[in-house]
Parts: structure tokens; sequence; C-alpha cells
């Protein structure tokens, strides 16, 4: 018995220098580790717990819940390939306090060369800004990324610097789903004020053109205020993005023509690759029989054989589109094998808005194929 009670205190002594050593290689001494876990501190347990875990794959992280010290070693996480950041309701606001916690940890792991995979949700886009600044020389192996930044008070000016470096850094995206949300103006915050204009996305997006292959973009100003629109300009042709199959967007940011705005010099059918094999619109209400005929040119464009989802966006319950157009539309798809489908927006991902909000990721063909229309 005394033997037994021997080994186990052997046994315990080894364990105790084992977690020191991890302690002291996070920057904890004897002393402060011990104090830290018998007072109950959660980031103490989370840094020790990361040590620990050397072929973690996943993280999902909060604000509060950062495993600092563990983070800034980035030897303790070799085998990261995804990383999703959720930002907090209560902390939106980046001059309060944890612009430096987020760049200092977190956004390191942007750079990691295992990452492949990044979501960030609920974040404001300046609180990567002095991380971007600091990297704007590095790249990222990222090839699917995610970017819900928080919205609903006055933009800050590095906020657009910092969205064009998060999409320039990555050396070749295949996914990328963004969500452009309604901030105002600081001259005016009864004024929209725009993070990006469409034109400079397209000139960011086409670093990627030549490996892109899933492109999911929502502006919320154009779903909230049909006169916040006016100043941006459509996308630029996306024909050269030779294997695009999957693309989730506004009619106005594809092809213009949005309440009485400039129409884009080109049609439906001339911006779309022959690689789509998914297209999806989503609302505002398409605009006026103009698109609906370039909608109808498309589907019966035989260039298109890869094409087997046309999607749009119900609007209050309506197909969004006139009964004329829609009975066209069916004999068209059916004739070629498209599947057809009016989805309301709690079944499409809205630039990841979805996932954010019902906390699942949307696949709308998959609920097509299953059966849903």
């Amino acid at each position: 018995m005394q033997d037994e009670y021997l080994q186990d205190g052997r046994k315990r002594r080894q364990e105790l220098q084992n977690l020191f050593n991890v302690g002291s290689k996070l920057g904890y001494t004897s002393g402060e580790l011990s104090e830290a876990l018998h007072e109950g501190r959660s980031q103490a347990f989370i840094d020790v717990l990361m040590a620990c875990l050397p072929n973690v794959s996943t993280l999902y992280l909060s604000p509060g819940w950062l495993p600092r010290s563990t983070l800034s070693q980035s030897s303790h996480l070799q085998k990261l390939q995804s990383l999703t950041v959720f930002g907090s309701p209560f902390d939106q606001n980046p001059d309060i306090g944890y612009r430096e916690m987020f760049v200092k940890d977190a956004g390191r792991l942007f750079f990691l060369p295992t990452v492949r995979k990044v979501s960030i949700f609920d974040i404001h886009l300046s609180c990567f800004s002095d991380l971007i600044e600091v990297n704007t020389a590095r790249t990222s192996s990222i090839t699917d990324l995610t970017l819900v930044p928080g919205g609903d008070y006055p933009l800050i000016e590095d906020s657009r610097t910092t969205l064009r470096e998060c999409l320039k850094q990555p050396q070749a995206l295949v996914s990328l789903t963004v969500f452009l949300p309604r901030y105002t103006s600081m001259v005016d915050q009864t004024l929209p004020s725009n993070i990006i204009p469409n034109d400079e996305l397209w000139r960011i997006l086409s670093f990627h053109k030549h490996c892109l292959e899933y492109l999911d973009i929502y502006d919320q100003d154009a779903d909230c205020d049909r006169s916040s629109f006016l100043w941006k300009p459509h996308l630029s042709k996306l024909d050269g993005f030779e294997r695009l199959h999957t693309l989730r967007i506004l009619q106005q940011s594809l092809v213009g023509g949005f309440n009485g705005i400039r129409e884009a010099s080109f049609r439906l059918q001339e911006t779309l690759p022959v690689s789509i094999r998914s297209l999806t619109i989503y609302a505002n209400r398409p605009e006026g029989l103009r698109f609906e005929q370039q909608i109808l040119e498309a589907m019966q464009n035989f260039k298109f054989q890869k094409l087997a989802f046309l999607i749009f966006q119900e609007v209050s319950g309506s197909t969004s589109i006139s009964m004329q157009t829609y009975k066209e539309l069916v004999r068209v798809c059916s004739d070629r094998n498209i599947s057809l489908a009016f989805l309301e927006h709690d079944h499409l991902p809205r630039g990841g808005k979805s996932l954010l909000e019902y906390g699942e990721a949307h696949d709308p063909e998959q609920y097509i194929s299953q059966g849903g229309r």
C-alpha cells in the first residue's frame, strides 16, 4: 500500500512538473501558473490546454476566450488548418480594448503556413488594421476565406484598407464569402458610407481569377436602401474567372440596371464564365423586364453546359420576377435540366450572414437536390 502511495506521489509530482514546464514555455512562472489555476482563471486553463493539444486542426474562438500566450507561439499549432473567430455583440466598438487582444493573438494565425480556412464573424474590420500594417509584405496560404464584419456604427477609414489587404494577402483563394455591412458615414451618420466600391472589389478579385471557384458577395447597403447603392458601380466582367462554378450575388453588383442607375455595357451571358454550375441572384427584387430577358437569354445559351442551378431569393413571398418570365424560365430550365428555385433568405448563405444568424452553413444546392424548392 505504501509503495502505491509513493508511486502515486511521484506520478503527481511529475504531472505538476510537466504542467510547470508547459507554463514556462508560455511565459508563466510556476507561482503565477499555480495562482492562476487555483483562482480558476479561464485564460490560464485555455493556455495550458492549447499547449497540450499539438495536433489541433480546428479552432473556434471568441473575445475573452483567446489563448493569447499559446497563439503567440505558433510552434504549438503546426497542424492548424481551420480558424473561426466570433466577435461579441457587447464589444463591437474597436476603441474599447479588444483591438490589441485580437490583433496580437488571433490575427497572427492568418499567416500560419498550415492554415487554409479562416472565417471571421461580427468583428469590426479595423481590428485588423494594425496587423495588416505590420505584415503588408507577407502573404498567407488561406484558400477559403469568409468575412462577415460587424456594422451599425461609423465606418473608420482604415477599414477600407484592411478589407483590401485581407482579400489580397491570400496567395490563391479558392472560396470567398464576403458580407458588406451597412456602415454609416463619419461625416453624416444618417448616410451610408461605402466600405469598398464594386469596381475596386473586382480589381482585387482579379488577383484570384485563375483559382477562385466559389464567390458569395452580399451587400447590405443594396438590400436596405436603394438610394445608397447609386455610388457603387457594378463589377466588371467575370468571364475570365475560368474555374468559378458557384456565384451568389445581387443583380446590381453583377450587371447594374438597378432603380434606374447605369446598366453594364455587357449582358449577363457575357459576364458569366462558361464554368458556372450554380447562379444565385439575391434580393432586392430583380428590376424590370430587361434583366429578366437577360436571365432567359443566358439560360438558353448552350455555352453554359455545366449550369445546373438557377436560384432566386424570394421577396415578401413572391417569386421576384414577372409571371410571364417565370413560366418561360420553368420551360427553358426544364428543357435544359437546370434546377430552378425561389428560396427565402433563411435557406441562402447571404455572404455568410446566415451562418451568424442561424448557426448553420446553408447549402441551397443540396437543399434543392433533396426536394426543397
